[in-house]
């Protein structure tokens, strides 16, 4: 200390710049003669640090690991502000030795950063080694100083729905029908009469579809002779067409010779509806429906339906890069970048080893710079955690903003008479954070909506916990409560929307199984059956609730009322539906949950 203090004693001889620094103190830089600004504050911008002698600057890589000089895609004639940064300070669409950096990150060393220069090839090296860069003008990137910051993402205002909706349902169509998830067809072994006798009537109708193009081929190239000279059918109707009265009529009346082709395309087009028919009937009938399950005692699901799980993941990555922008956009922070955290940590803490190390060398000269750059660091970090505090509440705004673009949301529910306007206005909130094609299917049968102040008065048992009864589509929740409104809808939906239910089974196994050496799934120690009491130790939960914790945030997350694919309810879509709502933990601090509760409603 007694060094540092010295040192900057003698840097206080002569003149000083004087300036406002980040921290909130003068600046102490020496000036030259006739400056009133130091090389800081005069240029604005960082004093360009000296380069490493020897050696390469930079190494690219390709996507292989494997060292290249194809560095991607160049820039003609880069304009702008040139620049000398460190690597950890390369921001997306700044120019890097001729080349559009298109992406930044953190390396997988400690200390490193990767940077994406297009074509797949990327820059590896240190976070804190000098690079020249081009910023501004044609490279896209803002004109301005180097700092301490991640790379801006791309604008929300210009998110591409329409895209998102072509990704989406091209992983919809690796998913198929909904109402096939858990389930899959098993061949049939041995005769099956009705099976003989459909296909049998499956392959009259293929001859008298074959028959039908033949004789509206003659009809079209004029060929009567040929006609008349066909041999009989056994379908009276193809006999029809074939008589010499009815083939000179077509012959002379182009009128008449329109309404057979018109009459025998239809007649084909019903057998062509007929034999299709068959051929499902025929499928059906040579297969039935089982449980797809890799275990049926651990009721396991098998291969086909965790792919399917996987896929749903996958669509729901889109979607929640679609809410971050939009969360972004909402706070008023288009150029916010999720990944910031990673990059502002490691950049706080490089700045504050490399500030640490200055002073431990007793170098005064670097140390004011050093500490200047390290409070910087510290401000940009501070900073961006404020603003993904208040992205935290806005993100089910924008949550439930997306999805609507994608598909619409919304309805209303047929109530019963008895239901009460508190009730009623509670659970019309609550019917926003669903798709309106959900809700259809909702309808149909009176809800009957309880409030708790309600209970006694209905001579109902009085619960301080909400909860759905299908038996008499119940739903008992607190009056101006939307969240758990939503939680107790999910519910009713688990029984109204094919696949709902099915796939919570298979995302529940997904998290709590392991696959052994064998390849076999078996459930892991962490998804083991325990009490919920015992989990939650608490909670008032009754003894017979029984869960599966895994790294749910919740453990009621991950209750078990019963398991396969036709188990009716689970808590997987219910509590995440809570994120609709609030800026719940359960999603919050769970994002691969999240992941899967946006694909839900996406697709289902």
């Amino acid at each position: 200390m007694a060094a540092r203090a010295s040192a900057l004693t003698r840097l206080s001889d002569g003149k000083k710049c004087g300036a406002a620094t980040t921290t909130g103190g003068r600046c102490k830089n020496n000036l030259k003669p006739g400056q009133s600004r130091c090389w800081r504050h005069k240029n604005g911008g960082a004093k360009p640090t000296p380069k490493p002698s020897g050696g390469p600057r930079v190494r690219w890589y390709d996507e292989r690991g494997k060292q290249t000089k194809n560095r991607g895609v160049e820039v003609a004639t880069p304009s702008g502000r040139k620049l000398t940064v460190f690597a950890g300070d390369i921001r997306q669409g700044d120019v890097l030795a001729g080349y559009r950096v298109e992406k930044v990150e953190l390396g997988s060393t400690k200390g490193t950063v990767r940077v994406h220069v297009g074509n797949g090839v990327r820059m590896i090296g240190r976070a804190d080694q000098p690079v020249d860069i081009v910023r501004g003008g044609d490279s896209g990137a803002s004109p301005g100083d180097p700092t301490v910051r991640p790379s801006p993402g791309a604008n929300p205002a210009k998110l591409n729905i329409d895209d998102a909706r072509r990704r989406i349902a091209e992983l919809r169509a690796q998913i198929g029908n909904p109402a096939d998830i858990g389930w899959r067809n098993e061949l049939i072994d041995g005769p099956n009469v009705f099976r003989i006798r459909l296909e049998r009537d499956h392959a009259e109708l293929e001859r008298k579809m074959a028959e039908h193009r033949e004789v509206i081929d003659l009809i079209e190239r004029g060929h009567w002779n040929k006609l008349a000279r066909r041999d009989d059918s056994s379908d009276e109707y193809i006999n029809l067409f074939q008589a010499l009265s009815r083939i000179r009529d077509m012959r002379e009346s182009p009128a008449s010779r329109e309404y057979a082709l018109a009459s025998l395309r239809n007649s084909m087009e019903q057998a062509r509806k007929d034999a299709a028919e068959h051929q499902e009937a025929i499928r059906l009938m040579s297969t039935r429906r089982v449980p797809d399950v890799s275990d049926h005692d651990e009721q396991i699901p098998g291969d086909d339906t965790l792919a399917k799980v996987d896929a749903i993941r996958r669509a729901g990555e889109l979607v929640m890069d679609l809410v971050e922008r939009r969360t972004a956009e909402l706070v008023g922070d288009p150029d916010h970048d999720p990944d910031g955290f990673r990059i502002l940590t490691a950049a706080r803490r490089a700045a504050f080893e490399r500030r640490d190390a200055i002073d431990a060398n007793l170098d005064p000269d670097g140390f004011e710079e050093a500490d200047q750059a390290a409070a910087a660091a510290s401000k940009a970090y501070t900073d961006y955690m404020r603003i993904r505090i208040r992205m935290v509440a806005q993100r089910p705004e924008a949550q439930r903003d997306i999805l609507s673009r994608l598909r619409p949301f919304g309805g209303a529910l047929d109530y019963a008479d008895s239901v009460s306007p508190a009730g009623k206005r509670t659970v019309d909130a609550a019917l926003r954070n669903f798709p309106a094609e959900w809700v259809d299917r909702a309808r149909g049968r009176q809800a009957d909506v309880v409030t708790f102040d309600e209970l006694a008065g209905r001579n109902l048992p009085v619960t301080g916990r909400a909860y759905y009864s299908g038996k008499g589509n119940r739903i008992v929740v607190r009056d101006g409560d939307t969240r758990i409104a939503t939680h107790e809808l999910t519910h009713m939906m688990e029984e109204r929307v094919p696949g709902l239910a099915a796939a919570q089974w298979a995302y529940h196994a997904y998290r709590n199984t392991s696959e052994e050496v064998d390849g076999k799934r078996t459930w892991s120690p962490a998804g083991q059956k325990m009490r919920l009491a015992d989990a939650a130790p608490d909670s008032a939960y009754r003894n017979d609730e029984i869960t599966r914790r895994d790294s749910f945030v919740n453990p009621y997350t991950g209750k078990v009322y019963s398991e396969g694919p036709d188990a009716l309810h689970w808590e997987v879509a219910s509590m995440g539906s809570e994120s609709f709502e609030s800026d719940h933990s359960v999603i919050r601090n769970d994002p691969d949950l999240a992941v899967f509760i946006l694909r839900l409603w996406a697709t289902l």
